[in-house]
């Protein structure tokens, strides 16, 4: 959860996936949810392991 969006809400989501290693597992399956309550924002990233 983020207090404020710094760019985009999907751009902060990518950053975090990205610094959290998400894309690392071994099957690809990491999923963020990403939640921006004060802009009312939410975003959902799965890695390539979902359909």
């Amino acid at each position: 959860m983020q207090g404020k969006v710094q760019k985009t809400a999907w751009e902060d989501a990518l950053a975090v996936f990205d610094q959290l290693k998400m894309a690392n597992t071994d099957e690809r399956n990491g999923v963020l949810i990403f939640i921006v309550p004060k802009d009312h924002q939410l975003v959902i990233i799965g890695d390539k392991g979902y359909p």
